[in-house]
């Protein structure tokens, strides 16, 4: 401490003429060195006790020590968390009140202090007003605890220099009292994962407390400038508090991972840090562009900052220039250069947000045993530096030792530590061997005797590579938080008597945390694509050389560890070569994970069993090379040997290897960022055309790409050859469409034009997907190698191409989307089914496979999920039952999402009851769209998606069957099979146009597609949906642009779609299968078909009766219906009855099923009757809205009568229970005259004129063409009994569906928008019979 003599005045007295000083962590010699420099400056002079309250007396220079076992241990100095200021200042306060200035100990006085005195009775506080504001250097939970969110833009208070009047009950009850509450609570005064470089601790409890007093208000908050306190700053410590470059943390990736770097001036004994880091820096720039970088500098001089600035400013701006192609914005509006800085506090901060930024690290703000020495490092800033990048930034945070070197792209780093929240690699010896007894006892003193043996024998791991997920708070308290304490307790990190022969400083703790928390195994360095030797080995970047000779050279030195296979490719102008890789990854509990391994070795034994002539080469993507490398290279040589057993010792130059060959794959060469190869969504596969590329330039003939887990039959290989051979490629159809599963930025860049078309005239990007799962080519075949391998090998090559910005599993199939552009546009393509090539994958079972039986004739398509309450399966159930029967079909039943029950019972149901197999097959939405999920809000856009995959693989008929519905007629399958081999395509239908139900947006998309559509067609009800795969007419024409649809939610639901005005799928098929054809619709009862709950398909019924009851008049309807039961019992017309509850309640439902129930019971007493009867709801939330009962428009009615005559054909009578014309009239002479004329209906006194709004008739004349004539002649008819008979095609044509359209359109049924019921569904009938009629 430095003071002045100067001569105090008396009026100007701090603490009543006292200035103490208290000791807070200083040694004897230190303490007696200040006792001395007041002594020196006259400041010890006693005075009586009696004088203390006299201005001016008292003892001037006091030396105190701060008890800090009588505080809470948080205040100690090691925490840095200056809480202990905040109980020094209150008990100054407490002890002596009056006016108090508190200087930090790096304070110089440039002046003296007149004045002050006044200043502070006067405005009771003095503080300098920083430009900073609260929320740039405050911690959320800081905040939260005070609750100061509204605090947050107010200027920060400068704590160094503070004056406060503890006179004033103000200031002492609503500051000092406050600020110590906040400093005696840990969680106030410094949160957890709080640090000095974004968190000012009693410097921001300070600020928030004196506004929340009230005394921040004016135009200079607390009127003080700048007095004569000035900083005394030490030069390799910027303490201020002002704008600086901010880190962009907004995150343009669910994985953007914030890589955190370092380095001081020093030198290694071969190199510098500076020169390391900057290898470091261009390994990371040349492979993961999706990284943010934080660069620290730990004390390097002007030079070296210049140079690695340059460095930082060319990084940014490709950093800049790579995220803004993934936003798809112009560079000169990319979120670097105008989205402000974003913190996990939402706060603004100065400065430009950017992705690449260096910024010193505040020894300042930190304990002097983490500066950086020239020949001892504690390594004890690193835990900090990560600490104030973590409260910066949520997210992946990875720090890499200056000379670290990046292989790849960084996913499997960003993959564990979104999975297990930490990563690391593991270093040379256990913990024991490298940790001082004294950080063992800091850290494990809670621990048992028996744990902390066990924990003394786990092992190292590197300081090299940590990585946090600073968004999973377990992981931060449990590993991060007792490493960073550790850190900055100097007794902990760096305890007295250790050194680099018996301590490991940052590594121990960090050892220490992790292994005490409890983690899994770690990786290795290989498989993270991360090398931790380039301190020692690697040139300089400026030393001449270029980066990918060194690259290469790390290469070649890894590559010596494989054993050295050399294929034998003479004679191999027709060999077959079968190629596969592998790769190791973490479990989710941090394990090496063989899932890929594993399924190697089953393809291995595969082709061993099956074939001894095919060569077999696997690439280590990554293996183990401890546990997993071995196992595949002992499977490989079992191979080898046993085929020099079979061929008796044929010649074979040394070393070289006849069959097999494991090779690794060259990520040095190939070392942009999207070649890497890790367990992810972002995983682009580039490196397959690249493997396949490097076999076909060694050896020619034939090569095949198989993925690991391919299971080959006997016929496998001869296919694969004989394909190859004639076609030159060879793959295989999969789900979806090109236009589905690639990128626009794909598109882009191989110039796909929307109105480009295949060789067959379909779009091209609604040709089917191809798989990536088996791919071959024949190097004999120039064409396919110059117009699909070539290009296919060029795009995986560009990041632009095969993983363009925005891409992602949701969107993209990366080399397969490659692939399937470039192949489908060369045309002329054999594809097989897997099926077909005898080829299926490990793990295939009953619940995901597809097979096909050679047998089968038709293949029928059934699907449930456990909505609405099960009723699915259960109609399900009944459907199989009807279906499997049958002779020569096969039936592939779809889990939609069943409980495990409903699976079983239909598991059950099929057993033994199927003529051929049968098989249960789940759905994986998950691989779809959004969109494709089954819920409350479906689009269907499923249908066509399974019908495409039972496609691929089964040749021939395929037809969908909605559950519930049955075979019931003996002509069902012949019209099945019969309309397909003609048509190609069968579907069923109803008697409602499909603009009735269909919005204009989905005509528009389709239209716009380049498909034509008439619109005059009906309505497809999706019941039935067929499609022969051989008639490839059929297919382009409705089943692509269908399937096509079905994948953009804006074609199969577009804006404004529900299931109200809307049939989504069957929307789609109907506006597409519209025609002109005289041909009738195919219905469910015409083909003989029925639904589970009801058939109506029998030869002693003849008509089918329709009536409906509501709650309005419900003892009037009931009663009507009572009246009209005995009438249909009696008449030798037998007849089936429908009736609909149009909003009953349970009572009143309860009534009219027991009337139905006893209707059935007499009804089962009549000889050879097949008659029924049931109730049914009318499903309200399925029709427009104007269908309510409420609006008495009785459109509904047309809707029943549309079910009748679809279900069960033939004449359909509609009767209102409380009309009377069934005692007019026999049921008998009812079905002569509908069966006889195609309608009836009986006229009533009344002109239609009276009862039809304008504009109804004004759209009948215009639709329908009536004229004026047609109007005025018409008579209205009593709709309370009125039929139709579905065999009478112009009747159904001319009036049924026009009347249909008329009821579905609420302009027509409820015109001009008014609540008046005009009864428009008999006026529109009316006028569509008498023109009838009249012609």
């Amino acid at each position: 401490m430095t003071c002045k003599k100067w001569e105090w005045p008396r009026e100007v007295l701090y603490c009543r003429g006292l200035v103490p000083t208290l000791d807070i962590n200083s040694t004897d010699v230190e303490e007696m060195e200040a006792t001395e420099e007041f002594e020196a400056n006259n400041l010890t002079a006693q005075l009586s006790a009696s004088e203390y309250n006299t201005p001016g007396l008292g003892r001037r220079g006091i030396i105190q020590t701060l008890a800090f076992e009588d505080i809470p241990g948080h205040m100690a100095i090691k925490h840095d968390n200056r809480a202990w200021k905040v109980y020094i200042i209150s008990e100054v306060a407490k002890e002596y009140g009056g006016a108090i200035l508190w200087l930090d100990a790096d304070n110089r006085l440039t002046g003296e202090l007149l004045g002050v005195r006044e200043v502070v009775k006067e405005k009771h506080m003095l503080a300098e007003v920083l430009e900073s504001t609260i929320g740039e250097w405050t911690h959320n939970g800081m905040v939260k605890y005070l609750d100061a969110s509204e605090l947050k833009t107010k200027p920060m208070l400068n704590s160094g220099v503070i004056g406060l009047d503890a006179s004033n009950d103000v200031v002492l009850h609503q500051v000092i009292g406050p600020w110590l509450d906040c400093a005696m609570v840990e969680k106030c005064i410094h949160p957890l994962r709080a640090s000095r470089a974004s968190h000012r601790d009693e410097q921001s409890s300070l600020s928030i407390i004196s506004y929340k007093a009230g005394l921040g208000q004016g135009q200079r908050p607390f009127g003080i400038v700048k007095y004569n306190v000035t900083f005394h700053k030490h030069p390799n410590a910027v303490l201020g508090i002002g704008k600086q470059k901010r880190l962009d943390c907004t995150a343009d990736s669910d994985l953007t991972l914030t890589v955190v770097l370092g380095a001081s001036g020093h030198a290694t004994k071969n190199s510098d840090y500076v020169t390391l880091l900057l290898q470091t820096i261009r390994s990371i720039l040349a492979n993961d562009t999706m990284s943010r970088l934080v660069i620290f500098d730990l004390g390097m001089d002007n030079m070296q900052q210049l140079r690695v600035n340059d460095y930082v400013e060319v990084v940014e701006e490709r950093l800049s220039e790579e995220l803004g192609k993934r936003l798809a914005q112009p560079l000169d509006k990319q979120i670097v250069d105008q989205k402000p800085f974003s913190s996990r506090s939402g706060t603004g901060g100065g400065g430009v947000a950017r992705r690449a930024i260096m910024r010193p690290f505040l020894y300042g703000a930190y304990p002097s045993h983490m500066v950086v020495g020239k020949t001892h490092h504690t390594f004890a800033w690193k835990a900090a530096a990560l600490a104030t990048v973590i409260e910066e930034c949520e997210g992946p945070v990875l720090w890499l030792d200056a000379g670290c070197i990046v292989h790849g792209q960084l996913t499997e780093v960003r993959r564990l530590v979104k999975e297990t929240g930490f990563v690391s690699t593991y270093t040379t010896g256990v913990i024991r061997e490298w940790t001082h007894p004294r950080m063992i006892e800091e850290m494990t003193s809670g621990m048992n005797q028996k744990d902390r043996e066990e924990l003394m024998d786990q092992q190292n791991l590197s300081g090299s590579i940590i990585g946090f997920d600073a968004s999973n708070e377990d992981v931060l308290d449990g590993i991060f938080e007792p490493w960073r304490k550790c850190s900055w307790d100097k007794d902990c990190i760096a305890p007295e008597g250790a050194d680099k022969t018996n301590h490991r400083y940052d590594q121990a703790a960090l050892s220490l945390a992790a292994q005490s928390y409890g983690i899994a195994a770690q990786p290795s360095k290989a498989s993270l694509l991360i090398s931790v030797n380039g301190r020692m080995d690697s040139p300089s970047v400026n030393s001449g050389r270029n980066m990918d000779d060194w690259l290469d050279t790390h290469y070649d030195r890894w590559r010596s560890s494989f054993p050295e296979h050399h294929l034998d490719c003479r004679d191999s102008s027709e060999a077959l070569t079968i190629v596969t890789a592998a790769s190791s990854h973490m479990t989710k509990k941090g394990g090496v994970d063989s899932y890929y391994v594993d399924r190697v070795l089953a393809t291995l034994e595969s082709i061993n069993s099956k074939d001894k002539s095919a060569r077999v080469v696997v690439y280590d993507l990554g293996m183990d090379p401890d546990d997993q490398r071995p196992l595949v290279e002992r499977k490989l040589q079992e191979m080898e040997d046993k085929l020099n057993r079979a061929e008796q010792g044929a010649s074979v130059p040394k070393g070289v290897r006849k069959r097999t060959a494991l090779f690794p794959f060259n990520f040095a060469k190939h070392s942009s960022a999207h070649f890497g190869v890790r367990k992810s969504k972002q995983t682009s596969f580039a490196w397959k055309a690249i493997v396949m590329q490097e076999l076909l330039d060694r050896c020619g003939g034939q090569v095949v790409w198989m993925d690991s887990g391919s299971l080959l039959s006997k016929r496998s290989i001869p296919e694969l050859r004989r394909r190859l051979t004639d076609n030159g490629f060879l793959s295989f159809q999969t789900a979806g469409t090109i236009r589905m599963w690639t990128h626009p930025g794909m598109l882009k860049v191989l110039k796909v034009m929307e109105e480009d078309r295949s060789d067959d005239g379909i779009p091209l990007l609604d040709n089917p997907n191809l798989s990536g799962s088996l791919v071959g080519f024949d190097a004999r075949s120039k064409d396919v190698m110059e117009q699909v391998f070539e290009p296919w090998v060029k795009c995986a090559q560009y990041p632009e191409c095969i993983d363009p910005p925005g891409a992602g599993r949701s969107n993209h199939r990366y080399d397969q989307a490659a692939l399937s552009v470039i192949a489908q546009r060369f045309g002329s393509l054999d594809l097989p089914t897997k099926h077909a090539l005898g080829i299926s994958q490990m793990g295939d079972t009953e619940s995901s496979i597809i097979k096909c039986h050679d047998d089968a004739e038709l293949t029928f398509v059934v699907g449930a999920s456990k909505h609405k309450d099960g009723t699915y399966a259960q109609r399900l159930l009944d459907t199989i039952a009807s279906v499997a029967q049958q002779v020569g079909v096969q039936v592939i039943v779809f889990d939609l999402g069943m409980e495990k029950l409903q699976r079983e019972q239909i598991e059950n149901a099929l057993v033994g009851a199927a003529p051929l197999p049968f098989f249960i097959s789940e759905f994986k939405s998950n691989e779809y769209p959004e969109h494709f999920r089954m819920g409350t809000s479906q689009t269907y856009a499923w249908r066509p998606a399974l019908m495409d995959l039972v496609m691929e693989e089964c040749k021939g008929p395929v037809v969908w069957v909605n559950a519930g519905v049955r075979i019931v007629g003996d002509n069902a399958l012949q019209t099945i099979r019969h309309t397909l081999a003609i048509d190609g395509f069968i579907a069923t239908s109803r008697y409602v146009p499909a603009q009735s139900l269909s919005q204009q947006g989905t005509a528009d998309y389709v239209r716009g597609e380049g498909y034509p559509l008439d619109g005059t067609g009906l309505l497809l009800d999706g019941n039935i949906v067929g499609f022969n795969t051989g008639n490839r007419a059929t297919l382009r024409r409705l089943f692509v642009p269908w399937n096509s649809c079905a994948q953009q939610k804006d074609c199969i639901a577009p804006p404004g779609a529900t299931n109200k005005n809307h049939r989504f799928d069957m929307s789609v098929l109907s506006l597409l299968a519209c025609s002109e054809e005289e041909t009738p619709p195919l219905t469910l009862g015409s083909m003989g078909l029925a639904r589970s709950d009801f058939s109506c398909v029998g030869e002693r019924s003849l008509i089918t009766v329709v009536s409906a009851v509501s709650r309005h008049n419900a003892g009037k309807s009931i009663q009507g219906l009572i009246e009209i039961l005995p009438r249909i019992e009696r008449s030798s017309c037998p007849a089936n009855l429908i009736v609909y509850d149009v909003g009953l309640d349970e009572e009143q439902k309860g009534r009219v099923r027991g009337i139905l129930d006893e209707h059935r019971d007499r009804l089962s007493d009549l000889p050879k009757s097949s008659r029924s009867a049931i109730l049914r709801t009318f499903p309200f939330s399925e029709y427009p809205e104007h269908f309510k009962y409420s609006l008495q428009t009785f459109a509904w009615k047309g809707a029943v009568l549309d079910d009748a005559l679809t279900e069960c054909g033939g004449s359909v009578v509609w009767i209102d229970p409380t009309s009377t014309l069934l005692e007019q009239v026999s049921l008998c002479e009812v079905l002569e005259e509908v069966s006889k004329r195609g309608f009836y209906a009986k006229n009533t006194e009344s002109m239609v004129g009276g009862h039809a709004h304008a504009d109804m008739i004004k759209l009948l004349k215009t639709v329908v063409g009536l004229s004026d004539g047609d109007i005025d002649s018409a008579t209205l008819l009593d709709t309370g009994m009125i039929g139709f008979d579905s065999t009478h095609s112009e009747v159904m044509k001319r009036v049924f569906v026009p009347w249909a359209a008329c009821l579905f359109s609420a302009s027509c049924s409820l015109p001009g928008n008014t609540k008046k019921p005009y009864h428009c569904h008999e006026a529109s009938i009316s006028i569509l019979v008498h023109a009838y009629a009249s012609t």
